[in-house]
C-alpha cells in the first residue's frame, strides 16, 4: 500500500501542471500575405504528339491568394493542328482561410486530337496556352510617418 502511495506521489510531482487560463497562444496564420493569386500548372503535357492522336492534359488551378474567385474564366489557345474539345469554361476557387491556409485546388481535364499534318511536313511545333481571367482583390498596408512640420522631419 505504501508503495502505491509513493508511486502516485512521484507521478503527481513529475507531471507538469497545466495552467487553467490560456494555453500557449498559437501564431496566427497570415492568409493575406503573398504575391500569388491563381496559379495554373499543366500536368502531363506530352511534348511530342503524333498526328491524329488523342490529347489528354490536366490543368491544375490553385488559389494561393486570400480572395475567393467567383466567375473566373479560362480559355485554351492552340495552333492550327490541334483541336481542343472544350476551349472555354468557367471556374470558382475559394481563397486561403485560417481553416484552409493553402486555398482551394481544382483540376480541369483538357481533351482533344491532333490533326493530320500537310504533305511534306515532318515536324510542326506549337504551343498550348491556358489563359485565365478573374476578379481579384489586393490589400496593401504601407507604413507612413506623419510630422507636424517640415522642420521636425528626421533625416
Amino acid at each position: 500500500m505504501k508503495k502505491i502511495i509513493i508511486l502516485a506521489l512521484i507521478l503527481l510531482v513529475s507531471c507538469e501542471m497545466i495552467p487553467l487560463g490560456k494555453q500557449g497562444e498559437k501564431t496566427p496564420i497570415e492568409i493575406r500575405k503573398g504575391t500569388e493569386g491563381v496559379v495554373v500548372t499543366l500536368i502531363n503535357p506530352n511534348p511530342e504528339i503524333i498526328e491524329q492522336q488523342n490529347i489528354f492534359i490536366i490543368a491544375k488551378l490553385e488559389n494561393k491568394g486570400a480572395t475567393n474567385v467567383k466567375k473566373g474564366y479560362y480559355n485554351i489557345i492552340t495552333g492550327d493542328y490541334i483541336n481542343i474539345t472544350k476551349e472555354k469554361g468557367k471556374f470558382n476557387l475559394q481563397g486561403k482561410t485560417i481553416y484552409n491556409p493553402k486555398g482551394e485546388t481544382k483540376q480541369i481535364e483538357i481533351t482533344g486530337t491532333s490533326k493530320k499534318l500537310p504533305k511534306q511536313t515532318e515536324h510542326y511545333t506549337t504551343q498550348i496556352i491556358f489563359q485565365t481571367c478573374y476578379e481579384y482583390e489586393t490589400i496593401a498596408t504601407p507604413t507612413v510617418s506623419l510630422y507636424t512640420s517640415k522642420n521636425q522631419k528626421k533625416e
